[in-house]
């Protein structure tokens, strides 16, 4: 509300008419007294005086207000555009700075005063930390422009970081996104950039390590790039870069590029290449060419006869590595020519020519002969009465025992007992040390000839070397006592590709009549590939084949029906082969003469072991391979 002004001091709000006039009086004249205008007019029960509208007689409450600028008295607060109550008790408009509230100051404004905003001293601030800055009042406890003092402005390179002011003391403020202040130095900011720096990536202190690899951040860590011969095959950098790509055979030079198998030969991975480690026995890499693995049979070839470019004289032939007369073919030997005369060169492998008699060759195995163990005349007895790898020792009870006991042990045959004091005398049999890792106990092998009997069979032809791919088994008795304490079996072809299940390859029931097994296993080729299957044998129904079979799991559907663990039994002649021999990783068919001979082949294919044919019935013909358990 505006109020009237006195006329000491007349504001533009009280319009003061001062008339001084000489009235004539009847024969006189005389001075009258002032008069006061108020605008706007004081309301009735007010007249205008000296000092703005006042009460007549004090009857008039001035405090109701009659219009919009009706004075108000004293008693009341001052404010607004009347903040000061004068000596007659009026609120009017200021007339120094002292009449306005804290943090402004009497200014003109128009044709009169008013408090405006602002100071002319830290008086007019109210103490504190406010003080009178650029003629305004300011809060040095927070204010970042004016931190402790007027003009003391906290550091606007404060880096990613608002400026903030707390207790008159500079501090970084927050943060921007992805930045964050590691150090704890308000005078560089938020220093780290927590999406790049591999120290603080995500967070302050959280470095990125990362196994083989030159770590990276873009708000979490990942791998920038493998070190060198390491490779991230997996994508995750959890386990950083986790194949050594100059040495892993499935991964060699670069993930997925396994090394595949060729024929006679070990491969593995060499600086980052797939290469040729060691040949089959009687065989040589003669072109330096991996792809055809070792592919002369040194052992026979005239051109390459116990190693490559050796080429026999015009009239000798090679036998068993050596070249010699055309009828010599000494066992277990080399043979050489003499005047004519077939005489032993050398002796083969763990052979040994003990009767110095060249007609019988080299006629003791001095890795399993217990009279010539290691060398002629060397007998075994007392607490080491077997002959095993050429030392006299006890008996083991299965290759996978002997290569625990004997790291350094080759392949070669082995005095086995693996029931220990149970019924199975021990025998000889023959155990492969190499592949995946060695230990397999074979108990079969086939060179696909016809006539063959199948791995279910009982029928004993344990001799030579099975690895070879020569005709080569076990009795079922034998079998049950390997299986027993076998949690692996292995097939392996002539090529080198192979495949493995996680279970036994046979049970107690083998032994006994018409009696036939399935289990679903987990497999594994030799080239990494996986899949579930199931593996199964029966020993009657198997005149046409069928004899064993390891299959796809789960069951599907065959051109009879559906299988059941892996087999459909549609048929009396083959218990385990399927209709269309469908499903199956291996199954045996030889239905041409049902003579209860088997001939195995490949229906359906897991990575490097590749099928071979989709079902056909032959009398030998099928696929060369030996069967292992470990």
């Amino acid at each position: 509300m505006r109020l009237a002004r006195p006329l000491l001091s007349p504001p533009a709000s009280v319009i003061v008419a001062a008339a001084m006039a000489l009235v004539a009086g009847c024969g006189g004249a005389g001075t009258l007294p002032p008069i006061f205008v108020c605008t706007p007019a004081c309301p009735t029960g007010a007249t205008c005086g000296e000092s703005g509208c006042v009460p007549i007689g004090g009857a008039v409450d001035l405090s109701v207000a009659a219009g919009p600028d009706m004075p108000v008295p004293c008693g009341g607060a001052c404010g607004g555009a009347t903040p000061y109550c004068n000596q007659g008790q009026v609120c009017v408009a200021c007339l120094e700075d002292s009449h306005c509230p804290t943090g402004s100051v009497c200014r003109p404004l128009g044709g009169a005063t008013a408090c405006v905003p602002g100071c002319a001293d830290d008086s007019r601030c109210g103490g504190g930390a406010s003080r009178c800055c650029a003629g305004a009042c300011t809060d040095t406890a927070r204010d970042p422009a004016n931190c402790g003092d007027c003009g003391a402005a906290c550091a606007g390179a404060q880096a990613h970081s608002a400026s903030a002011c707390v207790n008159s003391v500079c501090l970084a403020g927050t943060c921007e996104p992805g930045w964050a202040d590691c150090n704890g130095d308000a005078a560089d900011g938020c220093e780290v950039s927590v999406r790049a720096d591999v120290a603080n990536c995500g967070a302050c202190g959280r470095r990125c390590a990362i196994k083989n690899a030159v770590p990276a951040c873009a708000g979490s860590c990942y791998v920038a790039a493998c070190d060198f011969g390491w490779a991230d095959c997996n994508g995750t950098s959890v386990d950083g870069c986790e194949i050594a790509v100059v040495s892993d055979p499935k991964n060699c030079g670069a993930c997925g590029n396994a090394c595949a198998g060729v024929p006679h030969a070990q491969v593995a991975c060499i600086n980052t290449s797939c290469a040729l480690t060691t040949c089959d026995n009687g065989f040589a890499d003669c072109n330096a060419r991996t792809v055809d693995g070792c592919e002369i049979a040194v052992g026979t070839d005239v051109f390459n006869c116990g190693r490559c470019g050796n080429q026999c004289a015009q009239g000798l032939i090679c036998s068993n590595g050596g070249c010699t007369c055309k009828q010599c073919n000494l066992p277990n030997a080399r043979s050489t020519c003499i005047n004519f005369v077939c005489a032993v060169d050398r002796c083969l492998g763990n052979f040994l020519d003990c009767d110095a008699q060249s007609a019988n060759g080299c006629e003791a195995n001095g890795a399993v002969d217990a009279r010539n163990c290691g060398g002629c005349g060397v007998v075994c007895g007392g607490n080491t009465p077997f002959c095993q790898g050429g030392v006299c020792s006890q008996v083991g009870a299965s290759c996978l025992g002997i290569l625990k006991s004997n790291p350094k042990a080759p392949s070669g045959t082995y005095a086995i007992d693996p029931d220990g004091n149970g019924p199975i005398q021990p025998f000889s049999a023959y155990c492969d040390m190499t592949t995946d890792g060695g230990g397999w106990t074979v108990v079969y092998g086939t060179d696909a000839l016809d006539g063959e009997v199948g791995l279910a069979s009982d029928t004993d032809v344990s001799k030579g070397d099975p690895t070879a791919f020569g005709y080569y088994n076990l009795t079922r008795a034998v079998k049950v006592a390997l299986s027993a304490s076998a949690s692996e079996s292995l097939w392996k072809r002539k090529d080198g590709a192979w495949i493995k299940a996680d279970g036994p390859m046979f049970d107690a029931s083998l032994t006994a009549a018409n009696s036939h097994m399935h289990a679903q296993v987990n497999l594994v080729a030799s080239d990494g590939a996986k899949a579930q299957g199931a593996i199964g044998y029966t020993n009657f129904q198997m005149t046409g084949g069928g004899d064993y079979g390891v299959s796809m799991f789960p069951d599907g559907a065959t051109c009879q029906g559906n299988t059941v663990t892996g087999f459909d039994h549609h048929s009396a002649n083959y218990y385990h082969l399927n209709c269309g021999c469908q499903r199956q990783y291996l199954y045996s068919y030889s239905n041409n003469v049902q003579d209860s001979d088997q001939s195995y082949n490949i229906n359906t294919g897991l990575g490097a072991w590749t099928a071979t044919q989709a079902c056909v019935s032959i009398e030998g013909g099928g696929i060369s391979f030996y069967a292992a358990v470990r």
